[in-house]
């Protein structure tokens, strides 16, 4: 036992060194293995360096050739644009840019009413029918980027009527533009907005003031339409009274208005496709002195109609002429509100008159008419405001109903763009009808009063230039005078087909 404990401790030695060996190597393996394997923490940096690529001599030269001529095409492009733009400049100085546009409405309508409404629109009384309302070709242009001219001719109805003649400058370095002939004054947003563009078939009742003041006349103006940004102005002289189928006026004494607008854009924002937010105001004036030398108005185109907001229908409201008229102030105020598809319109006068025959009015006549209206563009199109004017332009439907692919020749069909529109207009000529004697007269008619209009409308357009109008009114005249506590009502069915080119 004594010999075995002995061989056990001389055997210790042994064992420890085996152990120690063993041990040690293990510990290497571990962090040799440890050493060989990624660290997730730290990943291996990227190399930043850039890498040669080597491209044979033949495939690195044609490279430069293929450059040298995409730069060489790069250059006559440019220089061939630069020589069309240089071409157009000067052609704008050699010859006159003139175009050539025609347009037509053909109107239908239905009408009924009760018996004061028949009565009242003489001489056939209601009607239903048919008629082409406009039949106009205008010929338009400008020279010298300076100088603009127009001329146009209406076929409508039963008459031709001659609508603008006129000359003038603009792009003067004064910035102020001239302007001669026969045209529109500057009175009214709704009266120089193309019948083209309006949301309903007819104007207002405000329009239907016209003969008195804010329609075409021999006259002269400057303004600031062409380069106007955030407001624009007008201002000119014109025979106070005319019709449009003569270009002539000639008069013994006084025939002279003054007449002037002012606008202003407060808040203008244009969205990223294309429709805007815009808010607009102005403010009209007229001064008007008549000829009464020869005891008639001047042409004989002084005087006062409104009709059911439908040319096809007769007036229900009509003065006559006005041969008592010695003077006139004539006042206007409109606003305007475009919000992407939405549009809101309001505008009124207020006619101020000086007339020896209203005896009952003190002589002093006051007439009112104006207008509230609202549209919206179903199908998510918007109309522009037109900043060289302060007016409002019309629709052009982003997918048209017909369309034609130009490079395949393929006709494709889309909804076009629909429109829903509606009008509250109202007239008031009750002080033109006071004192009415019927066997003496010395007012200018019995059929004077308050008349109240509702319309509604929708519009299909087919593209820029084609488009359907179907419109309804309900309309409500109360006379004074000799018919005091009469009521005419008359609904109104009436559509349009409508061409531009």
């Amino acid at each position: 036992m004594k010999n075995g404990r002995y061989f056990l401790w001389g055997l210790s030695p042994v064992v420890l060194l085996i152990f120690l060996t063993s041990f040690s190597e293990n510990v290497a393996a571990q962090q040799q293995i440890t050493a060989l394997s990624p660290t997730p923490a730290s990943p291996a940096p990227v190399s930043t360096s850039s890498e040669m690529v080597q491209v044979p001599a033949g495939e690195w030269k044609q490279m430069q050739d293929d450059m040298k001529k995409v730069q060489k095409q790069m250059a006559a492009d440019k220089e061939k644009a630069a020589k069309k733009a240089e071409e157009e400049k000067e052609k704008k100085f050699k010859s006159p840019d003139t175009k050539l546009s025609a347009r037509f409405f053909f109107d239908g309508a239905a009408a009924s009413g009760n018996d004061t409404a028949d009565l009242m629109s003489t001489p056939n009384g209601l009607v239903n029918g048919s008629q082409f309302r406009q039949i106009r070709l205008t010929w338009k242009g400008s020279m010298y980027n300076m100088i603009e001219y127009a001329a146009s001719i209406d076929f409508g109805g039963s008459d031709y009527a001659i609508k603008d003649v006129y000359g003038g400058f603009y792009n003067l370095p004064c910035g102020v533009s001239f302007r001669a002939g026969h045209f529109k004054e500057p009175w009214s947003m709704e009266e120089l907005m193309s019948t083209t563009d309006t949301p309903l078939m007819e104007k207002s009742f405000l329009n239907s003031t016209k003969s008195l003041v804010g329609g075409r006349n021999n006259g002269v103006m400057l303004h600031n339409w062409h380069v106007a940004d955030r407001y624009t102005w007008a201002a000119g002289v014109f025979a106070a009274s005319m019709t449009e189928k003569t270009l002539n006026c000639f008069d013994e004494k006084d025939n002279v208005a003054l007449t002037t607008r002012l606008t202003w854009l407060p808040h203008y924002v244009q969205w990223c496709d294309g429709r805007e937010t815009a808010w607009h105001i102005g403010a009209a004036y007229s001064y008007r002195k008549y000829d009464r030398v020869t005891g008639r108005p001047a042409d004989h185109g002084t005087s006062l109609s409104f009709r059911p907001v439908c040319a096809i229908e007769p007036a229900l409201m009509n003065t006559g002429n006005m041969t008592g008229l010695d003077s006139m102030n004539a006042f206007q105020i409109e606003s305007a509100l475009i919000y992407g598809s939405f549009l809101l319109e309001f505008e009124q006068a207020f006619l101020c008159m000086k007339d020896e025959r209203c005896t009952a009015a003190n002589g002093k006549p006051f007439v009112h008419a104006g207008f509230l209206q609202a549209s919206y563009v179903l199908t998510g199109e918007g109309r522009k405001y037109k900043k060289d004017g302060g007016i409002i332009g019309g629709i052009t439907p982003e997918c048209p109903f017909v369309r034609v692919c130009t490079d395949e020749m393929s006709v494709f069909s889309g909804p076009g763009a629909w429109e829903i529109a509606y009008r509250i207009s109202w007239a008031d000529t009750g002080e033109l009808a006071s004192g009415y004697d019927p066997v003496v007269p010395t007012t200018y008619s019995s059929k004077n009063g308050f008349m109240l209009a509702n319309t509604v409308g929708l519009n299909w357009y087919w593209n820029k230039n084609v488009r359907m109008m179907f419109n309804y009114s309900y309309v409500k005249a109360d006379y004074d005078g000799v018919y005091d506590g009469l009521s005419a009502k008359e609904h109104v069915f009436a559509t349009r087909f409508q061409v531009v080119f």
